[in-house]
């Protein structure tokens, strides 16, 4: 949530595309923070790229574990998937 004119707003979704990291952490927390009133597939992206945003400021372990929640949610994503296994997330 944002803070304009004294009201508390929810972020623009569009923002959870940004190409500025932090603003695209924002966004996309806002998104998952709405959980059941975005749809499966929104919060899933939402995750995903969250997590690259922390992987692009060196946040390995929140990047990890967005992208570990967004392969919980479609077992069978291969963003989720091919994301985990980029380096430097790749654990011993």
């Amino acid at each position: 949530f944002v803070q304009r004119g004294g009201l508390c707003q929810e972020r623009s979704p569009a923002e959870c595309r940004s190409a500025n990291v932090d603003a695209r952490i924002a966004g996309c927390t806002d998104v998952i923070a709405r959980g059941g009133r975005e749809t499966k597939r929104s919060q899933i992206t939402a995750y995903i790229n969250r997590g690259e945003a922390y992987r692009a400021k060196d946040d390995f372990d929140r990047a990890l574990a967005d992208l570990d929640k967004a392969a919980q949610l479609d077992k069978n994503s291969a963003t989720a998937h091919a994301g985990r296994a980029a380096p430097p997330l790749i654990r011993p």
